[in-house]
Parts: C-alpha cells; structure tokens; sequence
C-alpha cells in the first residue's frame, strides 16, 4: 500500500535487522518518523548492551507491590514522542494474562 500509516512497529526491525534489499521505509530519512525509529532502536540498543536505557527515565522499577502505580514507558503521537506515565491498558492487559494462563 502507497497509503501513509506513520511509524508502526515493522519500522524497528529495518534498523535492527538487515531488512530486504530495496525496501522503501515509506518515509524520508529526515523525516520526524525516521528520527522516531532511530531513537526507538537506539533504546533497544542500549537496553541491550547495559541493561538499562537513558532514552527515558522513569521513578523506579515496576512490580508486583506498585503496579499499576509506576510509571511506563508511552510512545505517542506528539512533538516529545517518548514520554513516562502511569496509564496502562489494563483490558488488554487481562486479556494477554488470560492467554498466558490458558496455556
């Protein structure tokens, strides 16, 4: 498809990974979604090599005794697209646990 979907997930991997030769990433190399997915990959990277990521930072780890009540990492349509909350999808959240304890 020609239609422009933004950055999406698959972007990611065309960094990480050697991807087809000749595939389009669908945008410019300057454009705000090729910075997007340089500094997504760059968090990966770093998570990688050290364990931890200073793209973001948040106010302590997430666990058993706070969650929900910690702070996430949230990628958003925004002119900071890297931002911390508190927000979590809980229904999409039961629904994995569910998937996950069915098996």
């Amino acid at each position: 498809s020609s239609q422009d979907f933004g950055t999406v997930h698959y972007d990611d991997r065309l960094y990480l990974f050697n991807g087809l030769s000749g595939l389009s990433k669908g945008y410019s190399q300057q454009s705000p979604e090729a910075a997007l997915v340089k500094r997504y990959v760059r968090l990966y990277q770093s998570f990688a090599e050290t364990g931890y990521s200073d793209e973001f930072a948040v106010s302590g780890e997430c666990n058993d005794l706070n969650f929900p009540n910690c702070e996430n990492l949230l990628i958003v349509k925004d002119e900071e697209p890297f931002q911390t909350g508190d927000s979590w999808n809980s229904e999409r959240m039961a629904l994995w646990d569910q998937i996950y304890d069915s098996c």
